[in-house]
């Protein structure tokens, strides 16, 4: 230790060492660190300069020399960092878990999952990330490099308002561009079913939890039913505090980040048509971010909802295709992969 120093400036030895603050006796099998007690850090005495004078006292936190591999210098172990971004920005003020840690690893995981339930995500895809779905097998990735590049930069790009160039992901996905670059702050992912659609929705979803945004996770068939329940319970109950039609139609439409899964419905209605034109009007008027999946191609979405919604969510969005063998049918399921 001699690069450290301690009173009078000689070599600081273990004598000088206190014990910092911490405490892992709650471990099974956990024998501590007899220099610092366990947690991983210990005071120095220090000189500094007090009413104009030179004085010694314990001012300074440094890793346990004898087990200070615990010690994380990154965020002093609490788990937790502010990132230096000037005031205004999303994060600004913001805690956000630890990269460099275990203890910061939890958090990362605990905030991912309190994230993915916020969102109303089903149980079945709470694991799905961008890292599992990675590991799928190289014929399975085959066809999906274009869906997989936009809702990762779709994600990444949240602190600028997930506007994402067509050219960037063309070019994260290692494919020649075929069409005129945009930019754009919404993402249609369309496919056959089963090829990975949702899967890719929901590792956005995590991707955006990790940074500290909270997507609404919906599908559209649920959204509809949710609707019609508000209607006939306020028409049954006349129950003031039962949340109005208008109340779930505006809690959705104002999401600051919204991932409208499976956009489809069968035999469309008017009523129907009114409720998508709401949604994607009103986002589209706000510039608020969305991903939508749909099985169906530009054609048959047009004719499904009758031009009026397509027109507009086709301006705001990317259209790119999620192809490839299908994952469900071959029984290569997210799930299984670990996707």
């Amino acid at each position: 230790m001699t690069d450290q120093r301690g009173r009078n400036n000689r070599p600081l030895h273990f004598a000088d060492l206190r014990p910092a603050t911490g405490d892992r006796s709650f471990e099974p099998d956990y024998k501590p660190c007899k220099v610092c007690a366990g947690a991983g850090k210990v005071w120095v005495d220090k000189p500094y300069e007090f009413a104009g004078r030179q004085v010694t006292g314990l001012t300074e936190l440094v890793p346990c020399p004898k087990c200070g591999q615990r010690y994380c210098q990154t965020c002093g172990d609490s788990g937790l960092i502010k990132y230096d971004v000037p005031t205004g920005h999303d994060w600004f003020g913001q805690l956000f878990p630890c990269p460099d840690c275990e203890r910061g690893q939890d958090y990362a995981r605990k905030a991912q999952a309190s994230g993915i339930q916020r969102a109303d995500v089903p149980r079945h895809y709470v694991d799905f990330t961008f890292d599992t779905w990675s590991r799928l097998g190289a014929r399975h990735q085959r066809g999906k490099e274009l869906a997989y590049a936009a809702a990762y930069l779709w994600a990444e790009n949240a602190s600028h308002g997930c506007r994402v160039s067509l050219g960037h992901i063309y070019e994260l996905a290692g494919l020649p561009m075929d069409r005129a670059d945009s930019v754009k702050n919404s993402i249609v992912l369309t496919g056959d079913y089963g090829t990975g659609k949702t899967g890719l929705a929901i590792a956005a979803i995590s991707r955006l939890n990790e940074l500290g945004y909270a997507p609404v996770y919906l599908r559209f068939a649920d959204l509809l039913r949710n609707l019609r329940d508000a209607m006939d319970k306020r028409d049954r109950k006349n129950d003031p505090e039962t949340e109005s039609p208008e109340g779930v139609l505006d809690r959705i439409r104002k999401a600051p980040v919204l991932v409208i899964d499976d956009f489809a419905t069968h035999n469309t209605t008017e009523w129907q048509l009114d409720q998508a034109e709401t949604i994607i009007r009103y986002r589209h008027g706000e510039e608020l971010p969305t991903l939508v999946t749909t099985n169906d191609d530009r054609e048959a979405f047009r004719a499904r909802w009758a031009g009026r919604t397509s027109t507009v969510l086709y301006e705001m969005a990317h259209e790119i295709k999620v192809g490839g063998v299908p994952l469900r049918d071959e029984g290569q399921t997210i799930s299984e992969t670990g996707v």
